[in-house]
């Protein structure tokens, strides 16, 4: 539960997504905070991101709300190997710029 970043790229599905998905009760309220300053999330990451009020969770029975961005490829059934390390670094600089633009915006809500 809290806070979590993923990055999953299926083997059938086109587009990688990369998600920052918030498990915790007080998800909502988190939300409202984020959407409060999304012009600023948006330009720290350098783009705009699809705001979902309920993304499934891996291994988790309720779906949560998540900040996503997508990166365009085939799934990776279609696509030739030789282009999995392209898409794997866009993937982590989408990853990273994530976490650099969110957790300035959530560290009221992290443990001491």
């Amino acid at each position: 539960m809290g806070f979590q970043f993923s990055s999953p790229l299926d083997w059938f599905k086109p587009k990688a997504t990369i998600a920052f998905t918030l498990v915790r009760s007080d998800g909502d309220k988190i939300v409202a905070h984020l959407l409060a300053r999304r012009s600023q999330i948006e330009a720290d990451f350098g783009g705009t991101r699809r705001w979902i009020q309920a993304f499934p969770v891996p291994g988790d029975t309720y779906p949560a709300p998540a900040l996503i961005t997508r990166i365009p490829c085939p799934g990776l059934r279609d696509l030739p190997r030789t282009q999995w390390p392209p898409v794997q670094t866009q993937m982590i600089d989408a990853m990273v710029r994530l976490e650099r633009a969110v957790a300035p915006q959530v560290v009221a809500w992290l443990p001491d």
